[in-house]
């Protein structure tokens, strides 16, 4: 009989290593899937790609929980790559770039900081009232990716990217077990 020693850092049962803190509502792995790929889609500029996601959005019927979906799966990354000071210094620019005169950023851009912004209190008021602001979402949708790829640069990176990729997998056999 073979017996196998796992040794574990000292400081294991003091400080265990922080589990993924994200819940996935068996409903949604598809949502959380299509934001996965949209969200690498705009990170290498693939307007075709992002075409793509947005139409299987529509076509499935679940465009504002893609957009839920998409603010939840950017978060989650954020949280991976992020310490708690720089999530909070993340919260912060994100603060200000909601709050910001027009001619300093794009319009689309303080729209979707603010979406974030509402997203982070879960403030469901605030979020619906941006949703409302405009009936063309596109525009806001694919601003959400670039304020968090301006805010947070190691999203584009290849850990950002390997994160991204570790999720959309998990959430395809999600998908395909659950049959969503």
């Amino acid at each position: 009989m073979n017996r196998r020693v796992i040794f574990v850092p000292d400081d294991y049962w003091t400080n265990p290593p922080k589990e993924n803190e994200m819940p996935i509502d068996p409903n949604a792995p598809g949502d959380l899937r299509r934001a996965g790929v949209f969200i690498k889609w705009r990170c290498y500029n693939s307007q075709d790609g992002c075409n793509s996601v947005l139409q299987e959005a529509l076509d499935t019927g679940r465009v504002a929980q893609f957009v839920g979906s998409v603010l939840t799966t950017l978060s989650a990354v954020a949280a991976q790559l992020l310490t708690e000071h720089g999530q909070r210094a993340l919260a912060e620019d994100i603060a200000f770039y909601a709050a910001a005169d027009p001619e300093d950023f794009p319009h689309e851009w303080r729209r979707a900081a603010r979406l974030i912004a509402g997203h982070g209190r879960a403030d469901t008021n605030e979020i619906a009232a941006v949703l409302k602001e405009q009936n063309e979402l596109t525009p806001t949708i694919l601003s959400i990716v670039d304020v968090y790829c301006q805010l947070l640069p190691g999203l584009t990176t290849g850990i950002g990217m390997q994160i991204l990729d570790n999720g959309i997998r998990t959430l395809s056999g999600m998908e395909v077990e659950g049959d969503r």
